[in-house]
C-alpha cells in the first residue's frame, strides 16, 4: 500500500506485507539391494516440512522542493520486521542386512528467528548539483546472543554532478559525470 496524505501531499506512507508458506511431504526409499547404496542397510524415510516466512515493512517518505533556496529535501524513516520458521518431521527406518530387523527413529527439527530493523535516510540536493546523503540503520537478529543482537550502521556520502555545471551543461560528449 502506498498512500499520499491529503493534508500533506509531500508525505507518503508505504506498507509492504508478505507471507511465503510452503508445506511438503515425501518418501525416500533406498533398497538394500540397490547397487548405488553406500549404507550397510537400506533406508526408508518419510518427511513432512513446513516453512513460513513473513515480512512487514513500513516507512514514511517526505520529499520537498524548496525553489527559493534551490534545495530539495528527501527524508525517509521506517521499520522492518521479518519472521522465519521451519519445521521438519522425519521418520527413518533402517533395514539391517545382518539382523533383518527394522529400527525406526523420528526426529523433529524446528527453527525460528526474527530480523528487525529501524532505518532512516536524509538526502539533500543543492542547485541540482551538490548532494549529501546520510543513512542510519539499527538492525537486530534473534540468531545472535542478547549482548550482540543489535548493530548500528551509519553512513554518509557527498556527490557533485559535474555535468550540471555551466561548462558541461550543453556538452554533446558528456551526458553524465558525477564525483
Amino acid at each position: 500500500a502506498d498512500y499520499k496524505l491529503h493534508f500533506l501531499p509531500d508525505l507518503r506512507a508505504v506498507l509492504n506485507l508478505g507471507l511465503d508458506y510452503t508445506k511438503s511431504n515425501g518418501t525416500v526409499d533406498v533398497p538394500v539391494y540397490y547397487t548405488g547404496n553406500w549404507l550397510d542397510s537400506g533406508l526408508y524415510r518419510k518427511y513432512d516440512q513446513t516453512k513460513k516466512n513473513s515480512v512487514l515493512d513500513f516507512y514514511l517518505n517526505y520529499v520537498k522542493d524548496v525553489k527559493s533556496i534551490k534545495s530539495k529535501f528527501d527524508v525517509m524513516a521506517g521499520y522492518s520486521w521479518q519472521h522465519f520458521y521451519v519445521e521438519n518431521n522425519t521418520t527413518n527406518s533402517n533395514y539391517a542386512v545382518i539382523y533383518d530387523s527394522v529400527r525406526n527413529n523420528t526426529t523433529v527439527f524446528k527453527q525460528e528467528y526474527f530480523l528487525v530493523s529501524f532505518y532512516g535516510r536524509f538526502n539533500y540536493t543543492l542547485a541540482n548539483r551538490y548532494l549529501l546523503t546520510f543513512t542510519l540503520r539499527d538492525d537486530g537478529s534473534s540468531k545472535f546472543s542478547k549482548d550482540t543482537r543489535w548493530g548500528l550502521f551509519p553512513s554518509a556520502a557527498l556527490a557533485w554532478k559535474i555535468n550540471e555545471e555551466a561548462f558541461l551543461r550543453d556538452s554533446k560528449t558528456v551526458s553524465q559525470l558525477k564525483l
